[in-house]
Order: C-alpha cells, then structure tokens, then sequence
C-alpha cells in the first residue's frame, strides 16, 4: 500500500507538472502574440510616417495591421486600435489611388473597419470620423447613392463633433463645414452656405495653424463674396512649409490654395 501512495504521489506529482507547463507555455504564447501584435503596430507607423509617403509604404503598413488582427480573440483596445490604423491606412490608399477599382476596394475596407471599430468602442471619436470620410469616398463613385450618402455623413460628423471636435486639429467640423459648403442645397441636398461657415469658423478658431482649416475657410469665405479674407488665408498657407496632414499631401494642400487664389481673385 506504501508503494501505491508513493506511485499516486508521483502520478499527481507529474501531472501538476504537466499543467503548469501547459498554463505557462498558454502564458507565454499569449505574452508572444501580444509582442508580435505591438511590433506589427510599431512597424506600421513606421511605415506611414516615411517621407515622401508613397503607396508602397502606406500598402506595407495596412497589410501589416490586418495580418495582425486575429478575429477568434475578443475585442479589446488593442483591437480597437488596430481597427481604427487599418480604417486609416485604407483611406489614405482610397483617397491617393487614381483608379476607381482601388478607390472602392480601399473605401470600402476602410468602412468594415470602422464598423468594427465603432462595435468595440462607440464612445471614441476615430470609428465615426474616418466611417464618414470613406462614405464620403464611395460617394464619389456612386453618384447615385449621393443623396443618401450627404445624410449618413452628416450623421458620423455630428457624433464625432459630440465625441471630440478637437481630433485631427477640429477634422470633424472642417469635415462638416466641407460637406455644407460643397454640396447641393434643398431640395436635391443638403448644402448650406451658413452652415458651412460656422463649422469652417470654428475649425479654424480650434486650430488655427492647421493649413486645410485656412483653405477650407478661404473657399467659404469666396462664397460670401469675402475675398480679401480669404486671400490672406491662402496667402498664409502659400507661404508656409507644412507637413502631410493625416490623408492627403503637403502638395495637395498648396494645390488646393493655388485653386482658391485664382477663384478668389475672379470678380
């Protein structure tokens, strides 16, 4: 009977074993996953942050991101991030791509994305921002759905002014004040001149050293007939050396000045 207890001791001696072995080597996986997740994030931004931006660098960082979501495993904010970087990195890729195909591949996985992000956590400002700039993509393309679309980013915009209308230096009310200023009035949209102005004042009062804020508040200004306002706006940015905002370039930035400053100067 001695020998039997001594057996059953080292039976459940080695099975203890094993199972802390199992339970760290699940540890040390998990802890793996995780350093492999973070790299994969840190070589991303690396990746977009490259000067010049170019779309090989921009593709590299996307892909590296979604390799690095792994959808058996419960959403966290370790996934919401890798949602809200993946929504980005499409949307640049959207908005850079000079072919329809590519527009609507990466606008639309740009939305999945944000979705995805918005179910994790609906309280961040990011999911509602980018959902409605890549609406705003697809529109382009599908004229058709344009009506719809107006509403559906107007809606996005306004939850992301009542989250943070200080994300992307006031993006959400120079989002907003964009689509007033741009699109068709009653009854065909829902353009409006005055609308427009106010949120492009306040994204401008926000960030006023933001050179998108100066040449969206230019091109509303030209609507009122305000001309030399917005010439000293456009002025400003011509004048300044400014890094590539989040999605679009330095030289499409000046682009768009130039443009403004020939309108501006029309009579």
């Amino acid at each position: 009977m001695k020998s039997l207890g001594a057996k059953f001791n080292i039976i459940t001696f080695i099975s203890c074993v094993s199972i802390l072995g199992c339970t760290a080597s699940k540890q040390t996986k998990a802890v793996t996953d995780k350093d492999a997740e973070s790299l994969h994030l840190t070589q991303a931004a690396s990746f977009f942050s490259t000067r010049p931006r170019t779309a090989k660098n921009v593709l590299a960082a996307y892909r590296l991101v979604t390799q690095s979501i792994d959808n058996k495993n419960r959403p966290s904010q370790t996934t919401y991030e890798q949602g809200i970087l993946a929504a980005k990195y499409a949307l640049w890729l959207a908005i850079n791509d000079k072919e329809t195909p590519g527009k609507l591949l990466y606008a639309t996985a740009a939305k999945k994305w944000c979705r995805a992000a918005i179910q994790i956590n609906a309280e961040k400002v990011q999911g509602f921002y980018y959902y409605a700039i890549a609406i705003g993509v697809v529109a382009e393309i599908n004229r058709a759905a344009a009506r719809q679309s107006m509403a559906e980013i107007r809606g996005q915009a306004l939850k992301a002014i009542a989250l943070n209308e200080h994300f992307d230096d006031a993006g959400p009310h120079r989002l907003l004040g964009a689509l007033y200023l741009r699109a068709p009035g009653p009854p065909t949209g829902i353009g409006s001149k005055r609308r427009a102005l106010h949120h492009l004042e306040k994204a401008y009062e926000l960030a006023p050293e933001n050179p998108e804020n100066m040449n969206f508040l230019a091109e509303a200004y030209i609507k009122f007939e305000r001309r030399q306002e917005a010439l000293a706006l456009i002025e400003i940015v011509l004048a300044g050396e400014w890094p590539d905002g989040q999605l679009i370039s330095a030289a499409e930035i000046r682009q768009h000045a130039l443009s403004l400053k020939q309108k501006g100067k029309r009579k």
